[in-house]
């Protein structure tokens, strides 16, 4: 294997290194902060499976990793008045917009349910991704808001991975991926980019092996930070 020259960065001190292909990807990686968030009440579940194996693939290329339970959370998934008057914050939410602001990526592992997030991440999404916390509205010279928002989370990345019963091709081709383009566009919205997504199905007819080869996958890519 030959080596490689590269110059990195960190904390203001220019390190020079020789490097593999594989060392590579190590140093890319390194001291990357992730926040996971699984959106499936229980943390039990093959979502939650395959946090864990995206946690164990990150953490191998040497990433900082927290991981956000939102069955485990305490709050009010409802905003009884919107966003015209915002409730105070429970300590879990304000503890997961801590991890949020924190992370230079963002992992959201989900089933699909009606074609799209369950309820559980919805709500949360709702009571953490807010005005003035990830994005803020621009005012108008008489003090108006306006249509457009200063994005407050530009810098970060994402990705969706969903479980489904669904055949992928089928929720993509056929439904047009409704939840994918929903949550895309609200992370988006707030300066998040690039937004991958990865959709694993059919949940209710996979074997075993099926399962353990998704697993593996989502390890990986965990390994890759995708």
């Amino acid at each position: 294997m030959s080596d490689v020259h590269l110059l990195t960065e960190h904390h203001s001190v220019i390190y020079m290194i020789k490097i593999g292909k594989k060392e590579l990807l190590e140093v890319n990686n390194m001291n990357k902060n992730i926040s996971i968030i699984v959106g499936h009440p229980n943390k039990n579940s093959f979502c939650g499976a395959l946090a864990q194996k995206y946690i164990n693939g990150a953490k191998e290329s040497n990433a900082n990793v927290r991981t956000i339970y939102i069955g485990d959370l305490s709050f009010n998934l409802v905003l009884p008045s919107g966003h015209n008057d915002l409730p105070d914050l429970e300590p879990d939410i304000i503890k997961a917009q801590e991890d949020i602001q924190w992370a230079d990526h963002l992992v959201f592992v989900h089933p699909t349910w009606w074609y799209s997030a369950p309820a559980i991440l919805k709500g949360f999404f709702e009571r953490t991704f807010l005005p003035g916390f990830a994005y803020s509205h621009v005012l108008s010279e008489t003090g108006k808001k306006t249509h457009s928002v200063k994005k407050h989370f530009s810098g970060k990345s994402a990705h969706i991975i969903a479980t489904m019963d669904a055949p992928p091709f089928y929720y993509r081709w056929i439904i047009g991926s409704p939840g994918h383009k929903a949550l895309k566009a609200s992370l988006k919205m707030c300066g998040v980019k690039p937004v991958r997504t990865t959709s694993i199905g059919s949940i209710k007819t996979s074997s075993d092996k099926k399962r353990k080869k998704w697993l593996q996958m989502v390890e990986e890519k965990g390994r890759r930070i995708e």
